[in-house]
This record gives C-alpha cells, sequence and structure tokens, in this order.
C-alpha cells in the first residue's frame, strides 16, 4: 500500500485530503480518497475506485 496526504485551509477550514493505493488479496487494485474536515472533525468524502 502506498499513500499520501495535503494539508489545505480555505474558508476557515483544515482539510486533509488522504490519497492510498493498494492490492487487495486475489489482485483487485483499489485507489482510495478520503477528504478529512480536521475543524470540524469529519469525513467529508470517500471515494473508493473501482
Amino acid at each position: 500500500m502506498a499513500c499520501s496526504a495535503t494539508r489545505s485551509l480555505a474558508g476557515g477550514k483544515v482539510r486533509w485530503t488522504i490519497y492510498a493505493v493498494g492490492e487487495e488479496r486475489g489482485g483487485v487494485t483499489r485507489r482510495l480518497r478520503w477528504v478529512y474536515n480536521a475543524t470540524d472533525g469529519v469525513v467529508e468524502q470517500r471515494v473508493v475506485d473501482p
């Protein structure tokens, strides 16, 4: 698994965007992205592809 994270500040809110790529058993590769609003303590978006 490989991952990275970026931090942004917009509209007075701190957000972390976390990207990850990994392979499941059986060889299926997944790309994941989460957007975490650190100011409010909530995950605003979660995307799993495919």
